[in-house]
């Protein structure tokens, strides 16, 4: 029996939402995967995605084909989004009252669905030069059914 890596990676869930950022926000052209060593913060207003949790919501399901078997683990992945710059509490509400909304389910692939978000928080911080930063930040949940195959 052999297996397949899954078909989702949390690059195609950072680029999915990415992809959504920048076409509901068109002026955060700097949206960035957070948690990166040794990269200084944009010297703009910017948008940072960093996975918190990826909980399993449900037992797999399954369907068989020829001489395979195509198993799918339903799971909720959670995502902080952090907006920095004069622009973020606009920005942090636009997005978590999308993210709520159906118009924001039409516009991901079937594999990933917003679930829900929370409310901005605003938690300044202080940067390399001593200043304080902008910041509001939301948590967003998504649906992500990453599939699998064995050969049987």
């Amino acid at each position: 029996m052999s297996t397949n890596q899954p078909d989702l990676t949390e690059q195609d869930l950072y680029t999915a939402i990415r992809r959504f950022i920048l076409s509901v926000i068109p002026e955060s052209e700097d949206v960035i995967q957070g948690l990166q060593n040794q990269i200084a913060m944009p010297d703009k207003a910017f948008i940072a995605m960093t996975t918190l949790f990826n909980d399993r919501i449900a037992t797999n399901h399954f369907d068989y084909d020829v001489g395979k078997k195509d198993i799918v683990q339903p799971q909720k992945w959670t995502v902080q989004i952090d907006c920095y710059g004069e622009p973020s509490n606009a920005w942090a509400t636009l997005l978590t009252t999308l993210f709520r909304d159906e118009y924001s389910t039409s516009q991901f692939p079937e594999n990933i669905k917003p679930l829900y978000a929370d409310d901005p928080k605003h938690l300044p911080i202080v940067n390399s030069e001593q200043q304080y930063e902008k910041r509001w930040m939301i948590t967003a949940c998504f649906q992500v059914n990453p599939k699998m195959s064995v050969s049987l």
